[in-house]
């Protein structure tokens, strides 16, 4: 009995590889562009408000002069965790709206993929 289902899990398995397609260099590339530039607004959103409090931390730092006491002056100061310098408290939930599921990049690629008419599979 186990000897059966190991040897329909090892027929299944061997039957969906040879199913599959050597993926084409393009559209791997294409792919990962397509991916990166779907995301590239909920990255940006992100590191938008990061760097808004990093940047008023700086400002914080020069205002007190505190930038030539340090060897890495301000831009050093700004990313040490203290209680010198206030903190922005940005909510960057709202970022998330930019971010699109999988299910959406996924259908979007495919669309894209199907107008510009590149080629899933390498031909063997």
């Amino acid at each position: 009995m186990k000897f059966e289902f190991l040897t329909i899990i090892l027929l299944m398995l061997a039957s969906s590889s040879s199913l599959a397609c050597e993926l084409t260099e393009e559209y791997k590339k294409t792919r990962t562009e397509y991916v990166r530039e779907a995301r590239s607004g909920y990255v940006r959103c992100i590191s938008a408000t990061s760097e808004s409090n990093y940047w008023y931390k700086h400002v914080q730092c020069l205002e007190a002069g505190d930038g030539d006491r340090h060897v890495g002056g301000c831009g050093h100061m700004a990313t040490i965790p203290n209680d010198k310098y206030q903190s922005l408290e940005i909510d960057s939930s709202f970022c998330k709206k930019l971010k699109p599921s999988k299910d959406e990049m996924r259908a979007g690629f495919e669309e894209y993929i199907k107008k510009t008419g590149i080629e899933e599979c390498k031909k063997t």
